[in-house]
């Protein structure tokens, strides 16, 4: 039988009738092929359904259970499920194999007294490496079990009860080469050393006096010219040993100074709200204000280039057992023109010097007086 090509009409060339051409389609579009003996093809079959009545694969047909899935179809299946010839009467759905009737290879149950022979006289032979001996044994059985309270001891020699630390009757003695790390707190929770912060609170926490070492007492120092504290409040005296008392703030009691300097280290004044005692010979660098008495059994100096001032929103007495005098110097009285003269509020006994005519003038009886009647030059 020879090869045939087909003809076709070409479309794409004046509709001129030509062979197939290779790698072209014969498109049948809505026709059959009937009556066809054999279809040889090299690439894939493809079709909606293929109805054929035997399919051979290789020269062997197809068996049936490929295209019905059925277990029946099967052929040569096996009788048993191992060379057990009753396996299918034993086993069924459901069934427990304890219940098999002793078959030949089975176990049924087993008594492990008389059905097992050689069996090891030691935990060791059966693989137990960490039992306890005999001995250590008969010790468990007094021993503290998981879970037991050691309070419940019953005084047993070498313990300590908690009554006995809670009562004083035992002391605890720490006897540590090295440091003691971390914070102590007060019988209240109240922080006594900081352990983080490195510091000592005392914010509180004092009770009584604060004194230093009996045989170094004039050796510390409470702050320094660098590092100060803020504010000091006392209730009490303020006393020194005759060194500098620096920086002195008021207080509602007595301030005796014992001292010689009163210096605020800057141009700022220091004031003193109730009485002042000075013992010894008082210096002031700077303003000295002072609300109440000043008392001086001493000398009240001032030093630095500026002229000391006594100032008062109110009358300044002086009082003295005998007199008030300068030693140094001459004692100036008020220069006043007449005009700053008669804007005074003056009292009698009043005393200025007039700068207008040059003379001294005294209150008196309610009237400005020339103490002198000498002419006016």
């Amino acid at each position: 039988m020879a090869d045939r090509f087909p003809l076709v009409v070409d479309t794409t060339d004046n509709n001129k009738i030509k062979e197939i051409p290779n790698g072209d389609n014969l498109k049948l579009t809505g026709n059959s092929i009937t009556g066809v003996v054999d279809i040889t093809a090299t690439g894939t079959i493809t079709a909606g359904q293929l109805n054929v009545p035997g399919i051979t694969v290789g020269g062997t047909n197809l068996a049936a259970v490929a295209t019905s899935g059925l277990y029946s179809d099967l052929v040569s299946k096996p009788t048993a499920l191992s060379e057990f010839t009753d396996d299918l009467n034993v086993l069924v759905p459901g069934d427990n194999v304890s219940l098999l009737n002793n078959n030949a290879g089975y176990l049924t149950t087993v008594d492990f007294a008389t059905d097992v022979t050689n069996k090891p006289t030691t935990l060791v032979g059966y693989g137990i490496t960490d039992a306890a001996t005999s001995a250590q044994g008969t010790l468990a059985t007094t021993a503290l079990q998981p879970g037991g309270n050691v309070s419940g001891l019953v005084n047993d020699a070498g313990y300590v009860t908690l009554t006995q630390l809670q009562s004083g009757a035992i002391t605890v003695d720490v006897n540590n080469s090295g440091d003691l790390v971390g914070s102590v707190f007060a019988q209240d929770s109240t922080v006594m050393i900081d352990g983080i912060l490195n510091a000592v609170n005392l914010d509180g926490t004092i009770r009584g006096n604060v004194v230093p070492n009996a045989n170094q007492h004039n050796t510390w120092d409470l702050g320094t010219n660098a590092v100060r504290f803020k504010d000091a409040y006392f209730a009490g005296a303020i006393y020194g040993d005759g060194s500098n008392l620096t920086g002195v703030a008021g207080s509602t009691g007595a301030v005796t100074f014992l001292g010689s300097t009163i210096d605020t280290n800057d141009s700022s004044s220091i004031t003193i709200t109730p009485a002042v005692v000075m013992e010894s010979d008082l210096t002031v660098q700077n303003s000295l204000t002072v609300a109440n008495d000043l008392n001086v059994t001493g000398s009240l100096n001032t030093v630095g280039s500026g002229t000391p001032e006594i100032f008062s929103d109110n009358e300044i007495e002086l009082n003295a057992g005998t007199r008030i005098q300068a030693t140094t110097g001459p004692f100036q009285m008020l220069n006043a023109t007449n005009a700053q003269r008669d804007a005074l509020t003056p009292a009698n006994g009043d005393m200025i010097y007039n700068t207008d005519d040059n003379r001294f003038q005294v209150y008196q009886n309610g009237t400005w007086l020339r103490l002198d009647t000498s002419p006016i030059v």
